[in-house]
């Protein structure tokens, strides 16, 4: 099957790019995380002020309830009057006390919540950082295979522009050392896929199941070269 035009890129520059995408996604990643805890914090603070806020003002009206119950003691006038007053008082404590109850339950729940909020924010850092890691041992075995390869057997990599890797085999057949022999593939998250080649393999699939499931990306290599001399043969 003929290959595609390919628009040929340095593979060591789209590399290094592909590290700098994985480090700033990660930045932003943890620029959101950032901001998103700040906002819980000032959540929790703003609700504790107000707790703090009721707690004084009932304090206040205990201290008034004791002034008028001494101004009752000591003071012969009207004391229905003076019932009254304390009666409002204390409903108003009540209504007060109330208030707390419900600004503490509204603290907890929100505490809850940011307990939560924690947790999925470290399981996705620990997904993203596992992913980087995944994506970066696959890049270097790449490099490694790659480089054993180019020294020993002209093996050559070339970055195509829609994101393809394209390997170019040479010297597989002894009469003509120079002849190409190609195999396209690219990685959809953290699996290989095989693409293509020239001259065309029937079994591309069963041969990407392989590298998923093994890995071994030098082994691959090797396999593919040995794939193409017995066509030669």
């Amino acid at each position: 099957m003929a290959m595609q035009a390919f628009e040929i890129k340095d593979f060591g520059v789209e590399y290094e790019n592909f590290t700098k995408k994985l480090s700033l996604n990660k930045k932003a990643f943890q620029k959101f995380t950032s901001y998103f805890m700040s906002e819980i914090t000032y959540g929790t603070q703003h609700y504790q002020d107000l707790i703090t806020k009721a707690k004084d003002d009932m304090k206040t009206l205990q201290q008034k309830i004791e002034g008028i119950r001494e101004d009752i003691n000591s003071v012969h006038g009207d004391k229905d009057r003076a019932g009254r007053e304390i009666q409002s008082l204390k409903q108003d404590l009540e209504d007060i006390t109330m208030a707390i109850n419900e600004k503490t339950q509204d603290r907890d729940v929100l505490k809850e919540k940011l307990t939560e909020v924690e947790q999925s924010v470290k399981e996705k850092e620990q997904r993203v950082e596992e992913s980087e890691q995944k994506n970066q041992e696959c890049m270097s075995n790449i490099e490694r295979g790659a480089q054993l390869f180019r020294t020993h057997l002209g093996l050559d990599i070339k970055r195509t522009n829609h994101d393809t890797l394209v390997f170019i085999f040479t010297q597989v057949n002894r009469s003509k050392p120079d002849k190409e022999y190609m195999l396209e593939l690219t990685l959809a998250g953290e699996n290989y896929r095989l693409l293509n080649s020239d001259p065309e393999l029937s079994n591309l699939q069963e041969l990407e199941d392989r590298l998923n499931a093994t890995n071994n990306f030098s082994g691959f290599i090797l396999l593919i070269r040995k794939l193409f001399q017995k066509m030669e043969k």
